[in-house]
């Protein structure tokens, strides 16, 4: 509850603007405390200050280092020009503090900031009619040595209460501690990652953070409530052992570090508005092609691409050497081997020398003896992601429902394994974008290969753009082999078989069920052989409603339409010679057909009829003698060329969609530990709208949920690597089950994530609690982290910060006051020293 009256004076001279903040309880009632008959006259503010059951319970630092559960604080409203920053300052505004506490006889403390916020310093008091107590400390960044451990606090606090009867006639001293051990997570070492390009994926994206995503873990470790005799501690020895202590929490810090995932997504995304967005890969490379470089009519085939040969500023010329090849990024081998895994072929070397492979003149970096060096046999690596028939038998299967709305190509597509190389190129640090210009490059290249011996592609789906393309490429390829299989047997016919006679039929596919021709009934009705229909891709078919959209007349529209159907009706007229017009609507249209009045439908008798000219004019050709609708020669050479010569920003176009779902898919893959932890539908609707909208926008917001997704699997991997036993930690430790680490290793994350967007500096460590401390599950896996060698070099490490609250009941001032509680918190740092004490004296028994 915050209430903010105008001003405090602080002297004549000056004023001073304040914040008053009271905490209160969540209950709405506060149930009163059982007192005994001794501690009637304390009132509730003396209650908490002797209650053990909240030491190292986080409220607030005020209520963590005076043991108050309720107060009132006076913060400056202006930090530097306000704050109070001297004795007097501070005397004064506690003398006004008791003077309304008298005057509205009001038990509730008042804390006084001084110093800085940063500091976290606060002065107080409380009184009521008989009890007065007085709340101070000191902030410093050392303290004396006879005050680091317990022995001297306790000298510094029985001197300071100095009780007026002897210790055996007191009640005993009561010692809470806490220490922090932290273990430092180193960062992965330089070189950790490989971005070389001495291999390249083509089965999954890079994924994790670039460095340890763990920067500590913090070990909590508390004693709570024991005797002063209980302990001893001091500079030469201490009973406090980590293994001994009562309670364990644990916490962890975050470091921040960018992922692989999120970094390639990003370069993508940044690659259509770079600089190189309008350049091709041979411009990118540094290549000089000349027409048709990688086709069957250039002599030699890809040998005769030449190389910058003059002295240049390339990136990949960066000397402006006189070389006779251009250097590239990515070592023949390296790239060979990648594409034999694209296309899914076991031994590609005979037809890449055939085909006159891409890098075929390319050569390695000078010095690079590493990255040309043979790489080991990789054998057939299968996708690493879940396949469709796999999920549908899953929990998952809703995940690829939604998929299939996408843009996307299955794991286990040519296509899907081109993207993820083109991804992988794309992490080089040292060459940009020029390494995915030249993995472009080489898959093209490969499919004109495939083209030209007439070959299938590797699993193809129709999803896509780019997959769309291959599929409608590939097509081509068998449209090619079976025209030139026809052409042949058409050649031995001859000439002569184009029409001899009106009356011979020819082309027939089959009879078209029991029907008849309407003038022959004794001629049945033959369905003749038509032309394929023109296949098309997406952009093809926008491109087509385009131009019949811009088209204003009616009957152009009709017209450009008219070419399949001239083509049906000569076939027609070739296979069924004694046809009529009626017959064929019967068999192309029969919704234009009426049977029961046994004519054409309204629309069919309209004068001028486009149908009733277009049969008219058609003659009886067959379709081995008409001239083609769809050249699939033509097309598949327009669909390398505009492969072969795609800008970057094209090339992004075409993967971004496929690379995106990826994304989301390993992601899932990768976050299956985790159960509903991962938002999923949240990762696919964002990546959803991206793709049907194409907008730079909607892709930079997926990819934010991308990047939150990617970091919190990383944080889980590394704890859940941390703090997982493997079977030779012993027979004799109990492992924790795999939902004790889920619950574990999620609070953690959790907590975490609280602190960093909570941003207050806590006097105090809370952490998520270890049930059974050392001899817990999760307990003994903490303990086998502690004393890895890799981690703390095989020995438990030293508290990184101690704290303890000592607390004593005595009479005060005087041997005849009443018993009054004194309370003293220290917390110790290797660069902080930190005491808070809460002294009360009876005002009465004086």
């Amino acid at each position: 509850t915050y209430c903010y009256p105008d001003v405090v004076s602080v002297s004549q001279a000056r004023r001073m603007p304040y914040m008053m903040l009271l905490e209160v309880k969540a209950d709405d009632v506060v149930k009163e405390k059982p007192n005994s008959e001794s501690d009637e006259h304390l009132p509730a503010f003396a209650i908490d200050m002797s209650d053990a059951e909240v030491d190292f319970v986080y409220h607030s630092n005020i209520a963590s280092m005076f043991g108050v559960s309720e107060y009132i604080l006076f913060a400056p409203a202006d930090q530097i020009d306000d704050a109070i920053m001297t004795e007097d300052q501070k005397n004064v505004v506690i003398s006004a503090f008791r003077v309304a506490q008298h005057s509205v006889d009001c038990e509730v403390p008042m804390f006084i900031q001084f110093g800085h916020i940063e500091r976290q310093l606060f002065f107080g008091t409380s009184c009521n009619k008989s009890i007065v107590a007085h709340c101070g400390g000191s902030h410093l960044r050392k303290g004396q040595m006879r005050h680091m451990h317990l022995s001297g606090l306790l000298d510094l606090f029985k001197e300071h209460v100095k009780c007026p009867l002897s210790l055996l006639e007191t009640d005993d001293i009561r010692v809470s501690v806490q220490f922090d051990y932290t273990i430092k997570f180193a960062s992965f070492p330089p070189g950790e990652i490989d971005d070389s390009n001495e291999t390249l994926d083509c089965y999954s994206l890079p994924f994790g953070s670039r460095d340890e995503p763990i920067s500590e873990f913090n070990l909590i470790a508390s004693w709570p409530n024991m005797k002063e005799e209980m302990i001893n501690e001091n500079e030469y020895h201490s009973d406090l052992d980590l293994l001994s202590a009562f309670n364990w929490s644990g916490a962890i810090d975050f470091r921040y570090t960018e992922g692989l995932l999120d970094y390639v997504l990003m370069r993508v995304i940044d690659l259509h508005r770079s600089k190189v967005s309008s350049e091709n890969a041979f411009s990118l490379l540094d290549v000089r092609q000349y027409p048709k470089a990688f086709g069957q009519l250039t002599d030699g085939g890809i040998k005769n691409i030449r190389f910058a040969g003059a002295p240049n500023t390339s990136i990949t010329n960066p000397g402006g050497l006189p070389l006779d090849e251009v250097l590239m990024p990515i070592a023949k081998s390296v790239l060979k081997r990648c594409m034999d895994r694209v296309f899914e072929v076991a031994d590609f070397s005979e037809e890449a020398d055939v085909s006159g492979s891409f890098n075929q003149l390319l050569k390695s970096t000078p010095g690079s003896a590493v990255r040309s060096s043979p790489e080991p046999h990789v054998p057939h690596q299968t996708s690493s992601y879940t396949t469709e028939s796999e999920m549908c038998d899953s929990e998952l299967s809703s995940v690829y429902a939604t998929i299939r709305q996408n843009k996307w190509t299955p794991p286990d597509s040519v296509t899907f394994r081109f993207v993820m190389a083109f991804a992988n190129a794309s992490v080089d640090h040292v060459f940009g974008p020029y390494a995915f210009a030249q993995v472009w490059l080489e898959f093209v290249a490969r499919l004109r290969t495939y083209y030209d011996k007439t070959k299938d592609l590797p699993g193809l789906w129709i999803r896509q753009l780019i997959f769309e393309k291959e599929e409608f490429f590939d097509a081509q390829s068998d449209q090619s082999d079976t025209s030139s299989n026809g052409s042949r047997k058409s050649s031995a016919v001859g000439t002569s078989s184009i029409v001899k006679s009106s009356s011979e039929p020819v082309g027939r596919l089959h009879p078209f069920g029991e029907m008849r021709l309407l003038k022959h009934e004794d001629t049945p009705l033959y369905v003749p052989v038509t032309q394929d229909r023109s296949p098309m891709t997406e952009d093809m078919v926008d491109e087509y409603t385009n131009y019949l959209s811009s088209l204003d007349d009616g009957e152009a529209r009709v017209k450009a339409q008219l070419d399949v159907l001239c083509s049906d009706m000569q076939a027609f007229k070739a296979a069924n010679p004694k046809c009529c017009l009626e017959d064929f609507i019967r068999w192309h249209s029969p919704k234009d057909w009426l049977d029961e009045e046994e004519c054409l439908s309204e629309r069919m008798q309209l004068p001028d009829n486009t149908w009733v000219k277009c049969w008219n004019e058609a003659m009886p050709i067959p379709v081995i003698n008409q001239a083609r609708l769809f050249n699939e020669s033509k097309i598949a050479e327009e669909i390398l060329s505009l492969l072969e010569h795609a800008t970057v920003q094209q090339m992004v176009d075409f993967v971004r969609p496929v690379l995106f779902v990826a994304a989301v898919l390993q992601i899932i893959e990768k976050g299956k530990c985790m159960r509903d932890l991962l938002n999923k539908q949240l990762l696919l609707d964002s990546v959803y709208r991206a793709n049907r909208s194409g907008s730079r926008d909607d892709y930079v917001e997926a990819l934010k949920h991308i990047k939150a997704a990617e970091l919190f699997v990383s944080q889980y991997s590394s704890l859940y690597s941390k703090l997982r036993l493997s079977e030779s930690s012993g027979s004799l430790i109990e492992p924790p089950s795999e939902n004790d680490l889920f619950s574990f290793i999620t609070s953690l994350i959790e907590d975490a994530s609280s602190k960093r967007e909570s941003n207050e500096r806590n006097v105090i460590s809370r952490g998520v609690p270890i049930f059974g401390a050392s001899d817990g599950p999760v307990g003994n896996a903490v303990r086998i982290m502690l004393e890895r060698s890799d981690v703390t070099g095989g020995k438990l490490p030293a508290p990184a910060r101690r704290q303890y609250i000592i607390r004593w009941s005595v009479p005060r001032p005087s041997a005849h006051s009443r018993m009054v509680p004194q309370r003293l918190f220290a917390s110790i740092e290797q660069e902080e020293f930190r005491l808070c004490g809460a002294f009360a004296e009876d005002t009465v028994y004086i």
